[in-house]
Protein backbone atom coordinates (compact mmCIF):
# COMPACT_ATOMS: atom_id res chain seq x y z
CA UNK A 1 0.00 0.00 0.00
CA UNK A 2 1.35 3.90 -1.00
CA UNK A 3 1.20 6.40 0.97
CA UNK A 4 -1.54 8.36 -0.88
CA UNK A 5 -3.47 5.00 -0.57
CA UNK A 6 -2.86 5.05 3.40
CA UNK A 7 -3.74 8.30 3.36
CA UNK A 8 -7.29 7.40 1.58
CA UNK A 9 -8.41 4.95 3.87
CA UNK A 10 -7.65 6.85 6.63
CA UNK A 11 -9.71 9.71 5.47
CA UNK A 12 -12.25 7.38 4.73
CA UNK A 13 -12.38 6.04 7.92
CA UNK A 14 -12.89 9.37 9.40
CA UNK A 15 -16.02 10.19 7.17
CA UNK A 16 -17.37 6.56 7.26
CA UNK A 17 -16.66 5.60 10.69
CA UNK A 18 -15.94 8.75 13.20
CA UNK A 19 -18.08 11.14 12.13
CA UNK A 20 -20.92 8.47 11.53
CA UNK A 21 -24.15 8.94 13.93
CA UNK A 22 -27.73 8.85 13.64
CA UNK A 23 -28.53 12.47 12.49
CA UNK A 24 -26.76 12.10 9.21
CA UNK A 25 -27.08 8.11 8.97
CA UNK A 26 -30.55 9.67 8.10
CA UNK A 27 -29.66 12.34 6.03
CA UNK A 28 -26.37 11.17 3.82
CA UNK A 29 -28.84 8.63 2.26
CA UNK A 30 -31.60 11.10 1.27
CA UNK A 31 -28.72 13.66 -0.15
CA UNK A 32 -26.78 10.83 -1.92
CA UNK A 33 -29.72 9.38 -3.78
CA UNK A 34 -31.83 12.77 -4.42
CA UNK A 35 -30.14 15.41 -6.20
CA UNK A 36 -32.69 16.56 -8.16
CA UNK A 37 -34.49 18.17 -4.96
CA UNK A 38 -31.39 20.21 -4.53
CA UNK A 39 -30.52 21.33 -8.19
CA UNK A 40 -34.58 22.03 -8.27
CA UNK A 41 -34.56 25.51 -7.14
CA UNK A 42 -31.85 26.64 -8.88
CA UNK A 43 -33.57 25.86 -12.00
CA UNK A 44 -37.06 27.45 -11.04
CA UNK A 45 -34.86 30.50 -9.63
CA UNK A 46 -33.53 30.71 -13.48
CA UNK A 47 -36.90 30.27 -15.13
CA UNK A 48 -38.38 33.07 -12.88
CA UNK A 49 -35.61 35.43 -13.88
CA UNK A 50 -35.30 35.19 -17.41
CA UNK A 51 -36.81 32.26 -19.94
CA UNK A 52 -33.83 31.96 -21.98
CA UNK A 53 -31.22 31.63 -20.24
CA UNK A 54 -33.62 28.94 -18.01
CA UNK A 55 -33.93 26.92 -21.46
CA UNK A 56 -30.21 27.35 -22.47
CA UNK A 57 -28.85 26.35 -18.80
CA UNK A 58 -30.68 23.06 -18.96
CA UNK A 59 -30.01 22.49 -22.98
CA UNK A 60 -26.20 22.72 -21.36
CA UNK A 61 -26.71 21.13 -18.24
CA UNK A 62 -27.62 18.24 -20.06
CA UNK A 63 -25.30 18.10 -22.07
CA UNK A 64 -22.61 18.49 -19.56
CA UNK A 65 -24.39 15.41 -17.88
CA UNK A 66 -24.34 13.11 -20.92
CA UNK A 67 -20.49 13.95 -21.19
CA UNK A 68 -20.01 13.81 -17.66
CA UNK A 69 -21.50 10.20 -17.14
CA UNK A 70 -20.04 9.43 -19.96
CA UNK A 71 -16.68 9.90 -19.21
CA UNK A 72 -17.01 8.30 -15.81
CA UNK A 73 -18.26 5.21 -16.78
CA UNK A 74 -15.34 5.18 -19.17
CA UNK A 75 -12.52 6.17 -16.48
CA UNK A 76 -14.60 3.45 -14.06
CA UNK A 77 -13.91 0.67 -16.27
CA UNK A 78 -10.53 1.95 -17.55
CA UNK A 79 -8.96 2.57 -13.93
CA UNK A 80 -11.22 -1.00 -12.15
CA UNK A 81 -11.04 0.42 -9.18
CA UNK A 82 -12.98 -1.94 -6.77
CA UNK A 83 -15.27 0.07 -4.30
CA UNK A 84 -14.46 0.34 -0.47
CA UNK A 85 -17.47 -2.20 0.92
CA UNK A 86 -15.45 -5.02 -1.61
CA UNK A 87 -12.08 -4.26 -0.28
CA UNK A 88 -12.57 -2.65 3.27
CA UNK A 89 -14.84 -5.72 5.74
CA UNK A 90 -15.56 -2.92 8.30
CA UNK A 91 -16.74 -0.43 5.86
CA UNK A 92 -20.31 1.12 6.38
CA UNK A 93 -22.90 0.78 3.58
CA UNK A 94 -25.80 2.82 4.13
CA UNK A 95 -27.36 2.39 0.40
CA UNK A 96 -27.01 0.04 -2.24
CA UNK A 97 -24.06 -1.67 -3.63
CA UNK A 98 -22.94 -1.09 -7.00
CA UNK A 99 -21.52 -2.66 -9.46
CA UNK A 100 -19.64 -0.51 -11.67
CA UNK A 101 -15.95 0.76 -10.59
CA UNK A 102 -14.83 3.02 -7.43
CA UNK A 103 -12.48 5.84 -9.45
CA UNK A 104 -14.29 8.09 -10.62
CA UNK A 105 -17.48 8.70 -8.71
CA UNK A 106 -20.30 9.26 -10.75
CA UNK A 107 -22.44 11.39 -8.55
CA UNK A 108 -19.56 13.89 -8.07
CA UNK A 109 -18.73 14.28 -11.60
CA UNK A 110 -22.50 14.49 -12.54
CA UNK A 111 -23.42 17.22 -9.63
CA UNK A 112 -19.82 19.48 -10.45
CA UNK A 113 -20.69 19.42 -13.98
CA UNK A 114 -24.04 20.56 -13.66
CA UNK A 115 -22.85 22.49 -10.69
CA UNK A 116 -20.58 24.54 -13.19
CA UNK A 117 -22.49 25.18 -15.69
CA UNK A 118 -25.67 26.51 -13.92
CA UNK A 119 -23.32 28.62 -11.94
CA UNK A 120 -21.79 30.16 -15.25
CA UNK A 121 -24.94 30.99 -16.54
CA UNK A 122 -26.23 32.58 -13.49
CA UNK A 123 -22.91 35.16 -13.51
CA UNK A 124 -22.60 35.90 -16.44
CA UNK A 125 -26.18 35.86 -17.49
CA UNK A 126 -28.23 37.39 -14.99
CA UNK A 127 -28.14 40.81 -12.39
CA UNK A 128 -28.46 40.65 -8.86
CA UNK A 129 -26.67 40.13 -5.44
CA UNK A 130 -28.65 37.08 -4.65
CA UNK A 131 -26.15 35.24 -7.75
CA UNK A 132 -23.56 35.21 -5.24
CA UNK A 133 -25.79 33.16 -2.75
CA UNK A 134 -27.01 31.05 -5.65
CA UNK A 135 -23.75 30.36 -6.82
CA UNK A 136 -22.22 29.39 -3.45
CA UNK A 137 -25.53 27.43 -2.80
CA UNK A 138 -24.48 25.21 -5.44
CA UNK A 139 -20.85 24.58 -4.47
CA UNK A 140 -22.69 23.31 -1.43
CA UNK A 141 -24.68 20.99 -2.48
CA UNK A 142 -22.01 19.79 -4.68
CA UNK A 143 -19.39 19.10 -1.55
CA UNK A 144 -22.40 17.48 0.08
CA UNK A 145 -23.28 15.39 -2.55
CA UNK A 146 -19.85 13.93 -2.83
CA UNK A 147 -19.29 13.81 0.87
CA UNK A 148 -22.45 11.74 1.15
CA UNK A 149 -20.63 9.22 -1.02
CA UNK A 150 -17.80 8.69 1.08
CA UNK A 151 -20.41 9.14 4.59
CA UNK A 152 -22.42 5.79 2.93
CA UNK A 153 -19.57 3.67 1.98
CA UNK A 154 -19.74 3.47 -1.87
CA UNK A 155 -16.60 5.92 -2.42
CA UNK A 156 -13.41 6.42 -1.19
CA UNK A 157 -11.98 10.34 -0.41
CA UNK A 158 -10.28 10.47 -3.98
CA UNK A 159 -12.83 8.82 -5.64
CA UNK A 160 -14.93 11.80 -5.33
CA UNK A 161 -11.91 14.56 -5.34
CA UNK A 162 -11.54 12.87 -9.14
CA UNK A 163 -15.18 13.01 -9.83
CA UNK A 164 -15.40 16.69 -8.91
CA UNK A 165 -12.42 17.40 -11.48
CA UNK A 166 -13.85 15.87 -14.32
CA UNK A 167 -16.99 17.73 -13.65
CA UNK A 168 -15.20 20.82 -13.64
CA UNK A 169 -13.82 20.11 -16.67
CA UNK A 170 -17.05 18.70 -18.37
CA UNK A 171 -18.58 21.87 -17.64
CA UNK A 172 -16.02 24.21 -19.12
CA UNK A 173 -15.85 21.89 -21.54
CA UNK A 174 -19.58 22.48 -22.78
CA UNK A 175 -19.33 26.10 -22.00
CA UNK A 176 -16.73 26.66 -24.02
CA UNK A 177 -18.33 24.87 -26.90
CA UNK A 178 -21.51 27.03 -26.64
CA UNK A 179 -19.25 29.56 -27.28
CA UNK A 180 -17.69 28.70 -29.85
CA UNK A 181 -20.21 26.64 -31.92
CA UNK A 182 -22.56 29.09 -32.83
CA UNK A 183 -19.53 31.45 -34.49
CA UNK A 184 -18.07 28.70 -36.05
CA UNK A 185 -21.97 28.05 -37.76
CA UNK A 186 -22.34 31.32 -38.76
CA UNK A 187 -19.07 31.43 -40.45
CA UNK A 188 -19.48 27.27 -42.07
CA UNK A 189 -22.55 25.96 -41.45
CA UNK A 190 -21.77 22.80 -43.80
CA UNK A 191 -18.47 22.23 -41.75
CA UNK A 192 -19.52 23.01 -38.44
CA UNK A 193 -22.30 20.38 -38.79
CA UNK A 194 -20.24 17.82 -39.99
CA UNK A 195 -17.73 18.09 -37.57
CA UNK A 196 -19.88 18.16 -34.40
CA UNK A 197 -22.21 15.00 -35.86
CA UNK A 198 -18.50 12.95 -36.24
CA UNK A 199 -17.35 13.56 -32.86
CA UNK A 200 -20.54 12.74 -31.41
CA UNK A 201 -20.67 9.55 -33.41
CA UNK A 202 -17.26 9.01 -32.04
CA UNK A 203 -17.85 9.64 -28.83
CA UNK A 204 -20.43 7.34 -28.91
CA UNK A 205 -18.54 4.55 -30.60
CA UNK A 206 -15.63 4.72 -27.65
CA UNK A 207 -18.72 4.36 -24.88
CA UNK A 208 -20.37 1.58 -26.77
CA UNK A 209 -16.93 0.07 -27.36
CA UNK A 210 -15.61 0.02 -23.56
CA UNK A 211 -19.20 -0.50 -21.69
CA UNK A 212 -21.53 -2.41 -24.61
CA UNK A 213 -22.36 -5.97 -24.56
CA UNK A 214 -20.63 -7.34 -27.96
CA UNK A 215 -17.61 -9.21 -27.50
CA UNK A 216 -15.00 -9.02 -30.45
CA UNK A 217 -16.26 -10.28 -33.55
CA UNK A 218 -14.40 -13.82 -35.29
CA UNK A 219 -12.67 -11.60 -37.68
CA UNK A 220 -11.74 -8.88 -35.46
CA UNK A 221 -11.05 -11.67 -33.32
CA UNK A 222 -8.81 -12.97 -36.09
CA UNK A 223 -6.86 -10.39 -36.60
CA UNK A 224 -6.06 -9.45 -32.95
CA UNK A 225 -4.40 -12.73 -32.85
CA UNK A 226 -2.20 -12.05 -36.33
CA UNK A 227 -1.51 -8.61 -34.32
CA UNK A 228 0.26 -10.89 -31.67
CA UNK A 229 2.20 -13.23 -34.00
CA UNK A 230 3.52 -9.83 -36.40
CA UNK A 231 4.22 -10.90 -39.92
CA UNK A 232 4.91 -9.96 -43.53
CA UNK A 233 1.42 -11.37 -44.77
CA UNK A 234 -1.01 -13.67 -43.83
CA UNK A 235 -3.08 -15.00 -46.21
CA UNK A 236 -4.75 -13.75 -48.65
CA UNK A 237 -4.66 -10.66 -45.81
CA UNK A 238 -1.77 -7.50 -45.78
CA UNK A 239 -0.10 -6.83 -42.51
CA UNK A 240 -1.00 -2.96 -42.24
CA UNK A 241 -4.06 -3.62 -39.98
CA UNK A 242 -2.19 -6.68 -37.73
CA UNK A 243 0.62 -4.02 -37.05
CA UNK A 244 -1.85 -0.90 -36.60
CA UNK A 245 -3.73 -3.43 -34.04
CA UNK A 246 -0.50 -4.34 -32.85
CA UNK A 247 0.20 -0.87 -32.05
CA UNK A 248 -3.05 0.07 -30.22
CA UNK A 249 -3.10 -2.66 -28.02
CA UNK A 250 0.55 -1.46 -26.95
CA UNK A 251 -0.97 1.72 -25.77
CA UNK A 252 -4.77 0.42 -24.58
CA UNK A 253 -3.88 -3.39 -23.47
CA UNK A 254 -5.38 -6.25 -24.83
CA UNK A 255 -8.56 -5.38 -24.53
CA UNK A 256 -11.73 -4.90 -26.87
CA UNK A 257 -11.22 -1.18 -26.64
CA UNK A 258 -7.39 -1.46 -27.91
CA UNK A 259 -8.11 -3.72 -30.59
CA UNK A 260 -11.59 -1.37 -31.76
CA UNK A 261 -9.58 1.86 -31.14
CA UNK A 262 -8.04 2.42 -34.93
CA UNK A 263 -10.92 1.75 -36.20
CA UNK A 264 -12.97 4.40 -34.01
CA UNK A 265 -9.87 6.90 -35.05
CA UNK A 266 -9.71 5.89 -38.81
CA UNK A 267 -13.93 6.70 -39.12
CA UNK A 268 -12.91 10.50 -38.46
CA UNK A 269 -10.93 10.49 -42.04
Amino acid sequence: MTGLEFLDRRFFYLINHSLSNSSLDLLMPFVTSNVIYFILPVLLYILFRDRRVFILSVLLSFLALLLGDGSAHVLKDLIGRERPFSVLGDAITLVGRGGSGSMPSGHATNVFSVATVLSYMIWRRLCGRERVFVVFYLLLVAVAVSFSRVYVGVHYPSDVLAGGLLGVVTGVVVIAAAKVVPSAYRRSPETTILVTVLLSFTLLRIFYVLTGPMDLSPDEAQYWDWSRRLDLSYYSKGPGIAYIIALSTSVFGDTVFGVRFPAILFSLF
